[in-house]
């Protein structure tokens, strides 16, 4: 079972869905106030910090922060997922030893 046909079977069953972890790549640029930082692919989402360490941290609140906030404006929306290959080094991808449907069951 692909990995939009095992959430909607989740969803219409009213199951949990498995978390995940997704790496997305952010850009971190020096500024006269310390640091900022974006993930150039979830436009609007940025963040900034003192130190790279604090922006980078910030930068991963802000992106769950976005996820959840697209979760809740769709949530009751029409919708359906895709599977999309994407190659190590692209703007995102998921673990494939955390990826749903690589898992066992």
């Amino acid at each position: 079972m692909g990995e939009a046909a095992y959430t909607r079977a989740l969803r219409k069953a009213h199951l949990p869905l498995r978390e995940v972890l997704v790496e997305y790549r952010v850009k971190l640029e020096r500024t006269d106030e310390g640091y900022a930082v974006w993930c150039p692919g979830l436009a609007g989402c940025w963040s900034q910090g003192a130190t790279e360490e604090e922006a980078l941290e910030n930068i991963k609140d802000a992106t769950e922060t976005y996820l959840a906030t697209v979760e809740e404006l769709t949530k009751d929306q029409t919708t359906d997922l895709v599977e999309v290959p994407v190659r190590p080094g692209q703007h995102c991808h998921t673990s494939p030893a955390e990826h749903p449907s690589r898992q066992p069951g």
